[in-house]
């Protein structure tokens, strides 16, 4: 039996104290286009985020459409006919992971990349597991650190993937707190420290 492609995915991301810029780099930074990071057959990337720069950004990286944040899982149901077939949440917020959850078609599968806090909880409810919904979570997009760290910068270092988009300053790590206080506006999509 053959499984059918995916033909949409969604990627959550809202305004929060404790990840306000995180793109997912291997989703979104191909030069060539963004198709070619996600399963055959994925036609529209969704990307979510409130400040408009970083919808900006998400186009220039591979995303096919961005929204912000205000009632996201109804726009994403309305614009795909029932919801995505899977949905990336980056931010670890309670919230988010809801919104995720909720943008899923039936069948569909929401994972969770953001770190929330040890003692949130998540509530769903519990008859949309009938529907056959997936949640799970993972860890930098469940890899194998020792092999595929290795990959993704030699893609780098090759221009397969471009990751300047995604840089908005480089900063000394003598000024780790300054660069962490340009990330808590908000309108930065990342700041990199060398050593």
């Amino acid at each position: 039996m053959q499984l059918k492609p995916p033909t949409s995915w969604a990627r959550t991301k809202h305004l929060h104290p404790k990840c306000e810029s995180q793109f997912d780099l291997l989703r979104l930074s191909l030069k060539k286009p963004c198709y070619n990071s996600y399963p055959p057959g994925a036609s529209r990337i969704f990307a979510v985020d409130p400040i408009a720069e970083r919808r900006n950004v998400a186009r220039q990286v591979g995303a096919t459409e961005t929204l912000a944040p205000e009632d996201v899982p109804k726009q994403i149901i309305q614009m795909t006919a029932g919801g995505v077939d899977c949905a990336i949440e980056c931010v670890g917020s309670i919230a988010t992971m809801q919104d995720a959850f909720h943008m899923i078609r039936d069948r569909g599968r929401a994972i969770v990349v953001g770190l929330p806090a040890f003692t949130e909880k998540l509530d769903i409810p519990a008859i949309m597991l009938l529907r056959e919904k997936k949640l799970t979570g993972s860890i930098y997009g469940s890899p194998s650190p020792h092999i595929d760290f290795n990959k993704i910068a030699a893609l780098g270092e090759s221009g397969t993937l471009d990751f300047s988009a995604l840089v908005d300053k480089t900063r000394h790590f003598s000024e780790i707190n300054e660069g962490f206080a340009e990330m808590r506006e908000g309108k930065l999509t990342r700041v990199v420290l060398t050593f």
